[in-house]
């Protein structure tokens, strides 16, 4: 493959040292800000799985009151998913106007003063969209996009810490050498967050158009291996969810189920055809190290999803299910971010 070597070579090195001040109290808390987005992801699940969204009606009141002021005696029931979900949102808004000024204060890469703006930006709209969300009655239109918009601010949180990180700063980031093309594992990599970036979507497309048992039974699907959409189908599968309690789903609902089954195998694809990939191309044990992590988080991912189908979509694992997935996204991603700063083209 073609590359060049950076510029100036030793001399770009030392000035790009000179410049760059790794800061292990603003790499700490960067991380612990993609924790909490973790932690925001999976309340908010929480409060879908409890079907809790309208539990408290008002916004951005709670009942009337001031919500940093309404009394925890009075949090039961679907109140409490829905109100401690407000207050760890707001949390990660406080956490995200720190971190913004934070690196505009002091950060000398713009690309990454920009990523920190971004994020305030998108941190101001999710808060709107969960607000819009109760104002409106849950459409789900509104819904998708502020479950859409939570895995997209996940993925800038995540390169924000990677930027903070003592990895990133390393010397051996600036020495390596600079590709005209993108490397194959590079090319590899961003297919497998595209995969489950597009995955989460079709998953929050079903969570809100409830079609999350649309097809009801696992590894089958409808009684076969394959649904045909017949009418003796769809009648095995209403009979089913009768006897699970739920009332009969719809053709278009048994198809998101089933394009989301689809997308699993997908993902999985991608994910194994990268580790293998990295097992035979790549040079660095850390790159190494992180396929195999995400390939038990995949494996991990896949349980949840088979036992949320058997359990009758138990909120405890249905909510993990949707976290772990949100992880997942964010383990590729970094993965990703690390064959670009430690692979050598």
């Amino acid at each position: 493959m073609t590359a060049i070597t950076v510029a100036n070579g030793a001399d770009t090195k030392q000035n790009l040292d000179q410049n760059f001040k790794f800061s292990l109290g603003r790499s700490r808390f960067s991380k612990f800000h993609v924790c909490s987005v973790l932690f925001l992801i999976f309340m908010g699940a929480l409060v879908k799985s409890h079907d809790a969204g309208l539990a408290v009606p008002d916004w951005p009141t709670t009942f009337g009151q001031n919500m940093f002021l309404y009394p925890p005696s009075e949090w039961t029931g679907g109140v409490f998913y829905e109100h401690f979900h407000r207050l760890v949102g707001s949390f990660v808004g406080l956490l995200t106007v720190i971190l913004t000024f934070w690196l505009a204060k002091s950060e000398s890469r713009r690309w990454v003063r920009y990523c920190g703006y971004t994020a305030l930006a998108l941190v101001i709209v999710q808060g709107v969209l969960g607000g819009v969300t109760v104002l409106m009655q849950l459409p789900p239109i509104v819904s998708i996009a502020h479950g859409v918009m939570a895995q997209t601010f996940l993925i800038l949180s995540l390169v924000i810490a990677y930027s903070q990180s003592k990895e990133c700063y390393s010397t051996s980031s600036y020495n390596r050498v600079t590709a005209l093309h993108p490397s194959p594992l590079f090319i590899s990599a961003i297919v497998v967050v595209i995969s489950i970036y597009l995955q989460l979507i079709l998953g929050a497309i079903m969570r809100h158009s409830g079609s999350g048992l649309a097809i009801p039974d696992f590894p089958t699907m409808g009684g076969n291996l394959w649904p045909n959409f017949e009418f003796q189908t769809m009648e095995y599968i209403n009979d089913y969810r009768l006897g699970l309690g739920l009332r009969p789903a719809t053709v278009a609902q048994v198809w998101i189920s089933l394009f989301h089954r689809l997308g699993a195998v997908i993902v999985t694809v991608a994910v194994v055809s990268l580790y293998f990939k990295i097992r035979k191309l790549a040079s660095t044990v850390i790159v190494k190290v992180s396929s195999r992590r995400l390939l038990i988080i995949l494996l991990l991912q896949w349980t949840l999803g088979m036992y949320t189908i058997w359990l009758v979509k138990d909120p405890i694992i249905t909510s993990l299910h949707v976290v772990v997935g949100a992880t997942l996204l964010a383990f590729s991603t970094l993965l990703t971010l690390r064959i670009n700063y430690q692979e050598t083209s």
